[in-house]
């Protein structure tokens, strides 16, 4: 016929490759025919419902999920769920996914390994790359990505009971007094912060100087526009400044005028809530030789939060304050302090 025709095996179907007139140029060169090819592709696809087999492949898809990921640290933490997904299974079709992949992600996160042999995740760590995985099956159905997906909800690890990892009143002041004596600014400003103000690491290291009010006694905790930021679920609060705050808060940002609360020459001091993290960490083991291995910065969060239900907060109140997304989670420490209240009035 005098004419060019190309034959689109990358297409999945059931029948023969497809196959599309690309010109009636009977000469033309082998460049112009690989820009015709693929020119003609999006029709063929179009007119035969036809899909490429790598639009579908996990590797495509996870790039496509993740770009719509704005918070830096949850990116992070997603793309280490769906590396593990892709080591444990491969780059495979999702269009083939079924409970195999589950039960090899699962078997693969168990036996994950450090570089020294132990053990890398414990049953929370397993959980949360499985919750991670779910949110992914979840875009994928809800957004309707993938055409007649099978799904059902992943058979996530059992975590161990909540314990809330808290200081005594007494911790609480001796902590304090070796942190203000150790003389680093950084290291007092987000200890007043993390108990006094309940904030989490991410908050204290996104927080601009101005979000402080201490006219109205508020600290705001509200998306970041500057650093693509936003609070954790999306919650954003008001945060009254207790007394004790107070009195350090106008003291300091007088003496120490700046854009950022934990402020580094105009920019944030950290980039990584866990680089913070890390610091009272190696301050901890290094300086203090405290002997409760437990993160400082989140046993400052709990213990204040523990501390305003003791004081008899209503835990709507109490919810809004901590920034949780769910009354379940504010309820853990409601029953906490029960639990502690019980074993404290046994008397026949």
């Amino acid at each position: 016929k005098k004419a060019w025709y190309g034959i689109y095996h990358e297409f999945r179907t059931k029948h023969d490759p497809p196959m599309a007139m690309l010109t009636d140029w009977a000469e033309a060169p082998k460049k112009e025919l690989s820009k015709l090819r693929e020119i003609k592709k999006a029709e063929v696809a179009q007119r035969l419902g036809l899909h490429l087999t790598k639009d579908y492949l996990l590797s495509t898809l996870s790039e496509k999920y993740l770009k719509g990921v704005e918070s830096k640290n949850t990116l992070e933490t997603y793309r280490t769920s769906l590396k593990y997904l892709k080591e444990a299974c491969g780059d495979f079709d999702l269009r083939n996914w079924d409970q195999s992949h589950e039960i090899s992600f699962t078997k693969y996160l168990k036996e994950l390994k450090k570089p020294n042999g132990s053990r890398k995740l414990n049953e929370g760590g397993v959980n949360t790359h499985q919750r991670q995985l779910q949110w992914f099956l979840n875009w994928i159905t809800n957004k309707r990505i993938v055409p007649k997906f099978t799904y059902w909800r992943i058979d996530k690890e059992q975590i161990p009971p909540w314990e809330n990892e808290i200081f005594t009143r007494d911790e609480i002041k001796e902590y304090r007094r070796l942190v203000i004596e150790y003389g680093n600014p950084i290291f007092t400003r987000a200890w007043y912060l993390a108990y006094y103000a309940l904030m989490r690491a991410e908050e204290i290291i996104t927080l601009p100087a101005n979000r402080i009010n201490l006219n109205s006694l508020k600290i705001q905790i509200s998306k970041v526009e500057e650093l693509n930021w936003h609070p954790k679920q999306f919650i954003q609060r008001y945060m009254g400044i207790h007394p004790e705050l107070e009195k350090f808060l106008k003291k300091d940002l007088a003496e120490n005028p700046r854009v950022w609360y934990l402020d580094r020459f105009g920019k944030p001091h950290y980039s990584e809530a866990e680089n913070l993290s890390q610091a009272f960490t190696r301050l901890r083991d290094k300086h203090f030789k405290w002997d409760r291995k437990i993160e400082m910065l989140q046993a400052l969060r709990r213990t204040g939060i523990t501390h305003l239900v003791e004081a008899g907060k209503g835990i709507q109140d109490v919810k809004y304050l901590a920034g949780h997304q769910k009354l379940a989670t504010t309820e853990k420490y409601y029953l906490f302090v029960d639990k502690q209240r019980a074993t404290e009035n046994v008397n026949f």
